[in-house]
């Protein structure tokens, strides 16, 4: 049986205003993603050393300038006694070639050298002062290194302690390959959190980047 075109027509209709009801003019992309601190840094001794003291615990809010520990390194007063006393002696020596023009001749007083001994003398003496760790913001300070105590030796590659600032959050997301051509610099985006103590939140996209890996680790 042959049907009248016409019939057709209400089908035809039918169709497409379904297929406009079900098929949603913009898509959503879902992305694995995590909150985390927007500033954080992770604390280490400038040089090997002995922990003093460390005045820093697990979850305590300090403030910007606070003395979070107290190290000390026999290697580095050592350098520091030897670079105090080579400047001194140079600046006798060059005091006395006032008198003597003979002293003033040798490159070893010049200003020049002089000079190079008093700046090896600041750098030891500033690094000095890094070994009495202060806050460099406002932070609560977490992963407290609970085998870092007094008396204890401390490398360069081992962690005190890390500090997050809470009052600056971000919320970065992966996205692969396949969904990477779908998100834009600008574009809207909802962050909704596993906590339910987190409240969800409108956010926009502000920087993406290459990333090494698709695993989300932050403090």
């Amino acid at each position: 049986i042959m049907a009248r075109p016409r019939s057709l027509i209400p089908a035809s209709l039918v169709l497409l205003v379904l297929l406009i009801v079900l098929v949603p003019w913009k898509s959503t992309t879902t992305l694995p993603a995590v909150m985390h601190a927007a500033r954080h840094q992770v604390v280490f001794a400038s040089a090997p050393s002995f922990i003093v003291s460390v005045s820093a615990a697990e979850g305590q809010a300090v403030r910007a300038g606070d003395i979070l520990a107290v190290l000390e390194s026999p290697d580095l007063e050592a350098n520091l006694r030897m670079a105090r006393h080579e400047l001194k002696k140079l600046e006798t020596l060059r005091s006395r070639g006032q008198a003597n023009p003979a002293l003033l001749a040798d490159p070893s007083l010049s200003e020049e050298a002089i000079e190079k001994a008093r700046m090896k003398m600041i750098a030891l003496e500033e690094q000095k002062e890094r070994l009495r760790i202060k806050a460099p913001f406002d932070a609560v300070v977490r992963d407290r290194n609970i085998e870092a105590g007094a008396g204890r030796y401390i490398s360069v590659t081992e962690p005190l302690f890390t500090l997050i600032d809470p009052a600056a959050t971000e919320i970065t997301a992966y996205a692969d390959e396949g969904t990477r051509e779908k998100i834009s610099l600008g574009g809207a985006a909802a962050f909704f959190s596993d906590d339910r103590y987190v409240e969800n939140a409108g956010l926009r996209i502000e920087f993406i980047s290459q990333a090494g890996g698709s695993a989300l680790a932050w403090p």
